[in-house]
């Protein structure tokens, strides 16, 4: 993932060939008390093996709850993140066709106010496969800038 501030990860490397929650679940009270104080907390998802399968459908969906299980009435679904449905895979979303393409890099939206988190994924189609690495961070790492000299003082 690289040198960047990676704040809790949901899939590293996460095999997937059927509907399925995140390896991991964040608890944010855990992580950190002051998660997000001062600056959103970005969630970034990215395809690490090419997606295959015929008429494949993927959603990915963002939940939270009080409950650690997901369970009862607490368990909301805040955001899907993306629906591609059916068709050649290839032709429908290059996200998916090619390893190494963001899915998404996104600040996660106000409504996270539960102390758990995680992603839901959800494959159709035939033979549906996803291999994807999840995580939360502080600035997504394509964001960064970095300076070599800075013109602050200089003649």
């Amino acid at each position: 993932m690289g040198a960047h501030s990676t704040v809790g990860v949901f899939s590293d490397s996460q095999a997937l060939t059927e509907s399925a929650a995140s390896t991991n679940t964040i608890d944010m009270a855990v992580t950190n008390p002051q998660f997000g104080v001062g600056h959103p907390i970005h969630l970034c998802i990215r395809t690490e093996v090419a997606a295959g399968g015929t008429t494949p459908t993927f959603i990915i969906a963002l939940q939270v709850a009080d409950d650690v299980n997901f369970a009862g009435a607490d368990l909301k679904t805040l955001w899907a993140i993306c629906d591609v449905d059916g068709s050649p895979l290839a032709g429908t979303d290059a996200r998916f066709a090619t390893a190494g393409k963001w899915i998404l890099r996104q600040p996660l939206p106000y409504e996270v106010a539960q102390r758990h988190m995680r992603l839901y994924y959800t494959l159709a189609g035939t033979s549906p496969t996803l291999t994807v690495g999840a995580w939360l961070e502080d600035i997504p790492q394509s964001d960064r800038v970095q300076v070599a000299i800075s013109p602050v003082g200089n003649p």
